[in-house]
């Protein structure tokens, strides 16, 4: 807002239910998205296909991250231009979400069936 630039990748995921950051609000739930675990990869589905495939996720997730995941059903997604990944921190990415830079929305993980 109030500039010129375009993030038409950010403009992609407001279609698929992502959102800003909410001062009033809670975060909301990504209908019809769900993440599953495929290997040593999480994948984003929308309707049963492939949206989005993150490598190595579920392999490399932090100690009990997944375990956590699994018991809450639901992981928190943000998505975003310069999230400053390539080195990760809480700083670059709360950045991101004040600047606009950032959408997020919660996404129903299901785990593989046995």
């Amino acid at each position: 807002p109030g500039d010129c630039e375009s993030r038409p990748y950010l403009d992609a995921q407001r279609y698929d239910g992502f959102h800003g950051a909410l001062a009033r609000e809670p975060v909301r739930e990504l209908a019809g998205l769900t993440l599953e675990v495929d290997g040593p990869d999480l994948v984003l589905l929308r309707a049963g296909e492939p949206r989005e495939r993150f490598h190595d996720a579920a392999e490399d997730a932090p100690p009990r991250w997944m375990e956590r995941l699994a018991a809450s059903g639901y992981g928190l997604l943000i998505v975003g231009a310069d999230l400053g990944l390539g080195r990760p921190s809480t700083e670059s990415i709360q950045r991101a979400i004040r600047a606009d830079r950032a959408l997020m929305g919660f996404v129903e993980f299901r785990e593989p069936a046995p």
